[in-house]
């Protein structure tokens, strides 16, 4: 455990409110001292995170739905909700407050009438390195104690892994299944150009 002292609040306030930081990128938890609390009373079993949901319909979006959507990640803290651009928002912002010792949620499948069930991809936004694995802030794959892989079933039916560097805001794949898709692709395409070249290779 460390100590930082400020020399203005203003400091203080603005490195609480830019929470969470890492370093060297491992999840760095700070909390405001309470002097009636001992040291070793201080909790760190929870985190406060901003996460942007991605692939909300536009017809379901409304402050209600995000706050229900939000509240499977952690306990809603803060809602960033713009009711006149939310639709054309590529995402919406919400800070929750999630248990360190529990796995990252990763998004959710949300219910459209009609038709198939659409995923909303949770993104977290400054969590430094977490299990591919397990889902958990603290370890990565290599240490995990979890013989499987955590995987959920896609529309499709196919299970498809659920963590991976798409829970990260700057990722480029959009979200689990994606990832899937585009690895799927890269393998259909060496496979063709393997048979490609055996074809030039037995072609006097």
């Amino acid at each position: 455990m460390f100590v930082f002292l400020f020399e203005a609040v203003e400091d203080k306030r603005m490195v609480l409110e830019r929470r969470p930081w890492t370093v060297k990128g491992n999840l760095l938890l700070l909390n405001e001292w309470d002097p009636d609390i001992p040291m070793n009373m201080i909790d760190f079993s929870k985190c406060a995170l901003w996460v942007q949901l991605h692939g909300i319909p536009p017809s379901l979006v409304s402050k209600e739905n995000v706050g229900q959507i939000a509240a499977t990640g952690g306990e809603v803290i803060t809602i960033k909700y713009d009711s006149v651009n939310a639709v054309w928002s590529e995402f919406i912002r919400v800070k929750v407050q999630v248990e360190l010792k529990s796995p990252l949620k990763p998004g959710v499948f949300i219910p459209v009438k009609g038709k198939q069930p659409v995923w909303v991809q949770l993104k977290y936004e400054k969590i430094g390195d977490f299990c591919y694995k397990c889902g958990r802030l603290g370890h990565d794959r290599s240490s995990c104690a979890e013989k499987e892989v955590t995987k959920i079933e896609s529309t499709e039916g196919s299970l498809v892994p659920v963590y991976g560097p798409w829970l990260k805001v700057d990722s480029k794949l959009r979200d689990c299944f994606s990832a899937t898709r585009i690895k799927s692709h890269v393998k259909n395409e060496q496979r063709r150009n393997h048979q490609e070249v055996c074809l030039t290779i037995s072609n006097p």
